[in-house]
């Protein structure tokens, strides 16, 4: 399978606040359903970050990705009358792992943030693309709709008096991918941008028993005396340090990115940590403006590290390194 996301790179800041900007000034033009209309954001203290970008999570994220290849299609194995995995109500799109790849396969979800969609959120990150020939099942789970029609994951202090049970509805999700496409149980993985990072978070801190791995962009955690993971989990935190919707530092009840790696790492029992070289992740930067650092020592299977985005906001595109970066991740452990 090629890879549909384009190399050609955009070489100054300019550009990139140039492309952002455009993705906010059509928004209203490039949404369709998917966008929520654009209505006020919610009060909550995550939700309003995630609000106050819900354009650009919505429907003009099409926009910043007007010029990549057409999206690659959800393969559909299975007879109409299984029903979507995920249920009528919320279906989920699902790129099983490709024909000949030896299973069980890991599964990985991508969770969208809010006010997108499951298409919105695997047009940007791309990783189902790549992932199904390495053996990897890929499923976009839909998030719930608000009053104002704007989709969300409720990730414990960001829409709790929503009183979705989204832990209960991904579980399910897992099991399904399990019974119909030989997915693996042991080795489940959840990718999510912004409010979508927040819920990977969450699934870590009270389905760690389920959940083996997370891969969190854009998106912080709740405070960590409010977590109590029931074993050690792989955590790579990706974030941007111009992000002016989810600060890197956190603030209010969210720890920064930094103290949740750091947090992660003892509940591993890591012992240190390294740098790795600086890696070219984002297709409208110039140049390699990550910079990766991961922790030795740790548990048994247990991967931990920070890939901080330097110059890099809560929006960007990624490239073919970043996407064999994170396939390499799921398929190492």
């Amino acid at each position: 399978m090629e890879h549909p996301v384009r190399t050609g790179r955009v070489a100054t800041a300019g550009r990139r606040a140039l492309c952002l900007g455009l993705c906010l000034a059509v928004a209203v033009a490039a949404c369709d359903d998917d966008d929520g209309g654009g209505a006020a954001p919610p009060a909550d203290a995550q939700g309003a970050a995630d609000g106050a970008a819900a354009a650009l999570d919505g429907g003009a994220q099409d926009a910043a990705l007007a010029d990549a290849e057409p999206d690659a299609e959800p393969i559909d194995m299975l007879a109409p009358d299984l029903g979507p995995v995920g249920g009528p109500d919320r279906p989920s799109l699902v790129w099983p792992a490709a024909p000949g790849t030896p299973g069980p396969h890991p599964i990985l979800l991508m969770l969208h943030g809010f006010q997108a969609s499951p298409t919105l959120v695997t047009n940007q990150f791309r990783l189902h693309t790549v992932a199904p020939d390495r053996g990897i099942i890929v499923a976009a789970p839909e998030g719930t709709r608000d009053a104002q029609g704007r989709r969300f994951w409720d990730a414990e202090h960001c829409c709790e008096e929503r009183m979705v049970d989204d832990v209960a509805y991904l579980l399910g999700v897992v099991d399904e991918l399990v019974a119909r496409y030989d997915g693996d149980p042991e080795n489940v993985w959840v990718f999510g941008h912004s409010n979508g990072g927040y819920m990977a978070h969450h699934l870590a801190c009270v389905a760690a028993d389920r959940v083996r791995g997370i891969l969190p962009t854009a998106g912080l955690g709740y405070p960590r005396d409010r977590c109590d993971p029931a074993r050690p989990v792989s955590v790579i935190q990706i974030h941007g340090d111009a992000d002016d919707q989810v600060n890197i530092d956190g603030g209010g009840t969210n720890p920064g990115a930094q103290a949740l790696v750091d947090y992660w790492a003892g509940v591993a029992g890591c012992m240190g940590s390294a740098d790795e070289p600086a890696a070219d992740f984002d297709r409208i930067g110039a140049g390699d403006e990550t910079d990766r650092r991961h922790w030795t020592g740790c548990a048994e299977g247990v991967s931990v590290a920070f890939w901080r985005l330097n110059g890099v906001g809560h929006q960007y595109l990624p490239t073919p390194a970043f996407l064999d970066a994170m396939v390499d991740q799921i398929v190492a452990d």
